[in-house]
């Protein structure tokens, strides 16, 4: 059975490749591990439209854009790190910052095995984003793609992303605008 899955899966990185920029390819084969290769080849915007469009599926193109709209998102406000950044940053062990993604005071996303990218935003030259952390154990959604949504597109109320809010120290307002996200009913 993993022979036939990795026959699969060579088949289809093969025909990505060919689709997939020179310059995309060199920063690439620069990344510290073959599974971060393997992540950030998966997360371009054109080799997800591209893998969407060799589907034959009736839902390849809400497929196609939410594969492109997830890799926007991770691009955002300078891109993902590693796990081995973030923990040199925040100058913490690996587990440390998975213990922190799981306890939900730091946004990461799974590939579905052992590795995770970080939204680069979330730091500072010291640190985290000041407020980040009770933000996030404010929000009721837990899902890190809905997380960045709220982070990264504008709020009515706050008149501009929460992001940009939380950066001009408007804690109070992003706290109020974290728990209105993801409720439900005429209140929210």
């Amino acid at each position: 059975m993993a022979a036939t899955l990795e026959q699969r899966l060579s088949t289809a990185v093969e025909t990505l490749v060919k689709v997939t920029p020179a310059a995309t390819m060199l920063t690439l084969l620069g990344e510290r591990t073959d599974v971060d290769s393997l992540i950030g080849f998966v997360s371009q915007n054109s080799v997800a439209i591209a893998s969407a469009a060799l589907v034959e599926d009736p839902l390849r193109a809400a497929k196609s854009r939410a594969a492109a709209k997830m890799a926007d998102l991770m691009a955002a406000e300078g891109g993902p790190w590693g796990v081995e950044q973030v923990a040199k940053h925040l100058q913490i062990t690996r587990a440390g910052v998975d213990k922190r993604r799981r306890s939900r005071t730091l946004i990461g996303v799974t590939d579905g095995a052992r590795a995770a990218k970080y939204p680069s935003w979330q730091f500072t030259t010291t640190g985290t984003l000041a407020g980040l952390e009770d933000v996030l154990r404010r929000m009721r959604v837990s899902d890190p793609w809905m997380q960045m949504q709220f982070f990264l597109l504008p709020d009515v109320d706050l008149g501009e992303s929460p992001l940009h809010a939380l950066r001009e120290k408007r804690m109070n307002e992003v706290i109020a605008a974290a728990e209105r996200y993801g409720a439900e009913g005429p209140d929210a």
